[in-house]
């Protein structure tokens, strides 16, 4: 699957989950979690432009990223993960984070 007037893969191509937990692996990060552990404060879309750095690098989508936050935390630390996921929101939002 291609987007609209853009050559290259897409970022929903193939399986983009395991995509992502290779590029997460690579970086030194066992999980996700981890991950964004590492990067306190990054917004979504900085954390896609990270994974999405390389030549042969099939591209990752800010939207991906969130649907793993939501999904990779124990329902104990969902309270956190939207403290967490909002705070990423507001920084991407913001001109100058």
């Amino acid at each position: 699957m291609t987007i609209k007037n853009k050559e290259g893969p897409s970022a929903w191509e193939g399986n983009w989950q395991e995509r992502i937990h290779e590029r997460l692996n690579a970086l030194g990060y066992r999980t996700f979690c981890d991950y964004l552990r590492g990067r306190p404060g990054w917004s979504y879309r900085e954390l896609a432009k990270e994974l999405s750095t390389g030549e042969e690098t099939t591209p990752v989508a800010a939207v991906q990223l969130e649907r793993m936050h939501a999904w990779s935390v124990a329902a104990d630390e969902r309270q956190d993960a939207i403290l967490d996921s909002f705070a990423r929101h507001l920084r991407g939002a913001l001109k100058k984070g």
